[in-house]
């Protein structure tokens, strides 16, 4: 911790500031100097009174800023102003390794600030991470939504493509969906919604994609495997819901439900589009339903001819 009084009565680099004062302007490029604020209280902002305006931080007495531009010869990336009528002492680049040299308390705290900073930098960035996250996913299953799930299917299905590697969409339907919210209620639903795009998902890789299209629909792309590996896991996926019990928690307890598969591969002797081959799986799924529902069918690109 700064001793301010003693740090005062030891300079004379001292600069006075109304309340309302600018001291730093964002975007400024005089980076010569950095402060430590002896008296009074400054705020630090972005966008500084523009309607978007937003307020980083309050300083206060023993507080640095000014570091960052001064040691990296940087702009200025915010707005200081003087929050009330506001004592700095004013450190400038002659001067500063004399000045920390001969105050190594003051050092040990702007080190302390610092690391403190890159610690918020680091959180701001998992935030904000998070909320990346949070906004591709479908909130009740917890799946990519369709908007993500394109996004990240069209770039893996280009690079499937330049590289020549084999590829299948499949996409899902739950059979008579509509009784089982009508019978047991939405809430159940629900649960029936979430346990079958989990049950989906656990059978996948990493490298797969898993989606919910909308609805009781559900799409996986699976880049990098032909239709002979990936029709029997579809199999799989049917046979795995199809006995798996499902707890409404309703008075009529479990249920089990059936879902409908079709599957579309890259065919190379019959070039398409990602969205196309969305389509070949979406009537490989259309089929499915027609021929009875909980089965599974594979898209004939014969039938194209």
């Amino acid at each position: 911790m700064i001793n301010i009084s003693a740090l005062k009565d030891r300079t004379t680099f001292m600069q006075e500031f109304k309340g309302g004062e600018i001291i730093i302007q964002d975007g400024d490029k005089d980076t010569d100097k950095m402060y430590i604020v002896l008296d009074g209280s400054v705020g630090v902002y972005k966008d500084y009174m523009k309607d978007e305006q937003i307020d980083i931080a309050v300083l206060y007495r023993g507080d640095f800023f000014g570091e960052m531009s001064l040691f990296l010869n940087a702009p200025r990336t915010a707005t200081v102003v003087a929050l009330e009528d506001t004592e700095l002492l004013v450190i400038n680049r002659a001067t500063a390794h004399e000045f920390f040299r001969k105050e190594p308390d003051a050092t040990y705290t702007l080190i302390q600030a610092l690391c403190q900073r890159v610690t918020n930098s680091n959180l701001a960035y998992k935030v904000a991470q998070d909320i990346k996250i949070a906004s591709q996913l479908d909130a009740l299953t917890k799946l990519y939504n369709r908007g993500a799930f394109f996004e990240k299917f069209i770039q893996s299905y280009n690079m499937t493509m330049l590289n020549q590697q084999s590829g299948c969409v499949m996409m899902t339907d739950l059979d008579y969906f509509k009784k089982v919210n009508d019978t047991y209620g939405h809430p159940a639903g629900d649960i029936v919604l979430v346990t079958v795009a989990d049950l989906l998902k656990s059978q996948f890789q990493k490298k797969d994609c898993c989606g919910r299209y909308g609805g009781e629909e559900f799409i996986v792309w699976i880049p990098g495997d032909s239709i002979d590996t990936v029709a029997p896991v579809a199999e799989s996926v049917r046979e795995l819901i199809e006995l798996f019990p499902i707890d409404t928690e309703t008075k009529q307890g479990e249920i089990n439900i059936t879902i409908s598969i079709g599957v579309a591969a890259i065919d190379y002797s019959r070039p398409c589009t990602a969205s196309e081959l969305i389509s070949k799986a979406d009537a490989a799924l259309y089929a499915a339903k027609q021929s009875g529902r909980n089965r599974v069918c594979v898209f004939d690109w014969s039938s194209c001819e």
